[in-house]
Protein backbone atom coordinates (compact mmCIF):
# COMPACT_ATOMS: atom_id res chain seq x y z
CA UNK A 1 0.00 0.00 0.00
CA UNK A 2 1.82 3.24 -0.57
CA UNK A 3 1.79 6.62 1.35
CA UNK A 4 -1.22 8.08 -0.85
CA UNK A 5 -3.57 4.92 -0.22
CA UNK A 6 -2.74 4.42 3.30
CA UNK A 7 -3.24 8.81 3.75
CA UNK A 8 -6.83 8.38 2.32
CA UNK A 9 -7.94 5.30 3.95
CA UNK A 10 -6.68 7.33 7.27
CA UNK A 11 -8.67 10.50 6.21
CA UNK A 12 -12.08 8.25 4.84
CA UNK A 13 -11.72 6.40 7.85
CA UNK A 14 -11.71 9.70 10.25
CA UNK A 15 -14.40 11.33 8.25
CA UNK A 16 -16.40 8.43 8.54
CA UNK A 17 -16.19 8.35 12.35
CA UNK A 18 -16.52 11.70 13.07
CA UNK A 19 -19.94 11.69 10.93
CA UNK A 20 -20.99 8.70 13.44
CA UNK A 21 -20.03 11.02 16.69
CA UNK A 22 -22.20 14.04 14.98
CA UNK A 23 -24.67 11.46 14.18
CA UNK A 24 -25.32 9.49 17.37
CA UNK A 25 -22.89 10.52 19.98
CA UNK A 26 -22.61 14.31 19.66
CA UNK A 27 -19.63 14.11 22.12
CA UNK A 28 -16.83 17.22 21.18
CA UNK A 29 -14.80 16.54 17.67
CA UNK A 30 -11.65 15.89 19.32
CA UNK A 31 -13.13 13.22 22.07
CA UNK A 32 -15.51 11.71 19.94
CA UNK A 33 -12.95 10.65 17.58
CA UNK A 34 -10.91 9.67 20.35
CA UNK A 35 -13.67 6.87 21.48
CA UNK A 36 -14.41 6.30 18.17
CA UNK A 37 -10.98 5.55 17.26
CA UNK A 38 -10.83 3.09 20.45
CA UNK A 39 -13.63 1.82 19.66
CA UNK A 40 -13.18 0.58 16.29
CA UNK A 41 -9.60 -0.51 17.65
CA UNK A 42 -11.48 -2.98 20.04
CA UNK A 43 -13.77 -4.17 17.52
CA UNK A 44 -11.27 -4.87 14.87
CA UNK A 45 -9.00 -6.91 17.90
CA UNK A 46 -12.49 -8.43 18.82
CA UNK A 47 -13.46 -9.44 14.91
CA UNK A 48 -9.81 -10.94 14.80
CA UNK A 49 -10.42 -13.04 17.93
CA UNK A 50 -14.08 -14.13 16.81
CA UNK A 51 -12.70 -14.99 13.11
CA UNK A 52 -9.12 -16.12 12.50
CA UNK A 53 -9.64 -16.63 9.13
CA UNK A 54 -9.60 -12.71 8.41
CA UNK A 55 -5.99 -12.05 9.41
CA UNK A 56 -6.44 -8.76 10.54
CA UNK A 57 -3.82 -8.58 12.54
CA UNK A 58 -1.57 -10.03 9.96
CA UNK A 59 -2.69 -6.99 7.46
CA UNK A 60 -2.49 -4.12 9.96
CA UNK A 61 0.80 -5.41 11.01
CA UNK A 62 2.12 -5.19 7.79
CA UNK A 63 0.40 -2.05 6.98
CA UNK A 64 2.14 -0.39 9.81
CA UNK A 65 5.81 -2.38 9.64
CA UNK A 66 6.10 -0.44 6.14
CA UNK A 67 5.68 3.09 7.52
CA UNK A 68 8.45 4.61 9.58
CA UNK A 69 7.24 6.84 12.07
CA UNK A 70 10.37 9.03 13.33
CA UNK A 71 10.30 9.83 9.76
CA UNK A 72 6.85 10.22 9.09
CA UNK A 73 6.46 12.59 12.03
CA UNK A 74 9.43 14.64 11.64
CA UNK A 75 8.80 14.91 7.87
CA UNK A 76 4.82 15.25 7.30
CA UNK A 77 3.33 15.26 10.64
CA UNK A 78 4.75 17.70 12.78
CA UNK A 79 4.37 20.75 10.91
CA UNK A 80 0.26 20.32 10.82
CA UNK A 81 0.81 19.40 14.75
CA UNK A 82 2.53 22.46 15.48
CA UNK A 83 -0.06 24.75 13.04
CA UNK A 84 -2.76 23.04 14.72
CA UNK A 85 -1.69 23.98 18.59
CA UNK A 86 -1.13 27.14 17.37
CA UNK A 87 -4.49 27.75 16.51
CA UNK A 88 -5.54 27.36 19.68
CA UNK A 89 -3.06 30.09 21.13
CA UNK A 90 -5.00 32.98 23.04
CA UNK A 91 -2.58 35.98 21.51
CA UNK A 92 -3.80 38.59 23.73
CA UNK A 93 -3.86 36.59 26.78
CA UNK A 94 0.03 36.33 26.40
CA UNK A 95 0.40 40.08 25.43
CA UNK A 96 -1.59 40.47 28.49
CA UNK A 97 0.98 38.21 30.40
CA UNK A 98 4.25 39.33 28.91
Amino acid sequence: MTAFELAALLVVTAAVLGFLNYRFLGLPRTIGLTVMGALASFALVALDRAVPGFRIRALVEGLLGEVDFARTLLDALLSFLLFAGALHVDLTFLLRRG
